[in-house]
């Protein structure tokens, strides 16, 4: 059991958990605060669980960022870690790092991250550098 109050369902683990709850309304925060496209962006129970909710649209890079963020939440449960936004958001870095390179930063590539781009400022990591 994650929050060793309930009785661990899928549900619970991934939405009803108010530390897993919690965890979703701060990534949700980041997003209106740095994402020039999100405007009072959500989470719901249905997007969570399911991936698509008929009240929320989502683009590629948002249903990555839940489908991360939900593996990051099973992992944390497994290793007995405390869910963490900022350790979360600098995996979300990392991914982003490896598209970029593999992507060859390419106009796809850049539309496609250009909106969340702001989530990873003032993070403080490190920069990646691309060889050619």
């Amino acid at each position: 059991q994650f929050c060793n109050v309930h009785s661990e369902t899928i549900h619970h683990l991934f939405w009803g958990c108010d530390k897993v709850k919690s965890f979703w309304k701060d990534i949700a925060s980041i997003f209106n605060r740095r994402c020039t496209h999100a405007h009072n962006f959500s989470f719901d129970e249905t997007l969570v669980i399911f991936g698509q909710s008929t009240d929320i649209q989502t683009d590629a890079i948002c249903d990555l960022i839940i489908l991360m963020a939900k593996f990051y939440i099973y992992r944390s449960k497994v290793q007995n870690t405390i869910l963490n936004c900022k350790h979360f958001i600098d995996e979300v870095y990392r991914r982003f790092c490896i598209e970029k390179i593999i992507n060859k930063n390419s106009v796809v590539f850049r539309n496609s991250w250009g909106p969340y781009l702001n989530i990873f400022k003032s993070l403080q990591l490190p920069i990646v550098v691309q060889t050619v």
